[in-house]
């Protein structure tokens, strides 16, 4: 019963991270890619008077990169691929959760592992 919901949450997600600038990324390198979205779990989140909350978790894969194209290809620039965690968080209302269309996936990639690793040691 819930797999045809689930199956709308996983493309709804993936088109919201694709859809969006992904600001958490993008404080991370002046350009990136996104190599591939994997959603890992989609669950019910909290169900309420008016509105049910679906939580999908996943992992996203990106290409960060430092100047262009062609300093890359120069040895004038970097790149690096990175894996990070993300959720989405989906509200609809009770009486209708099958309809997604108003519903404004909430988002965020976490990137504390890359911001870890590139803080220095004290």
């Amino acid at each position: 019963m819930l797999r045809p919901i689930a199956e709308a949450l996983d493309g709804s997600a993936v088109n919201a991270l694709l859809g969006e600038t992904i600001m958490e990324i993008e404080d991370l390198a002046p350009h990136f890619s996104v190599d591939e979205l994997y959603v890992d779990d989609i669950c019910v989140e909290q169900i309420g008077a008016d509105l049910i909350t679906y939580r999908v978790t996943g992992s996203i894969e990106v290409t960060l990169q430092w100047r262009s194209n062609s300093d890359v290809r120069n040895d004038n620039g970097a790149e690096a691929s990175q894996s990070f965690p993300f959720q989405c968080e989906f509200r609809l209302p009770v009486d209708d959760p099958w309809d997604l269309d108003p519903a404004e996936p909430k988002y965020i990639v976490d990137t504390s592992s890359w911001r870890d690793m590139m803080t220095p040691e004290e």
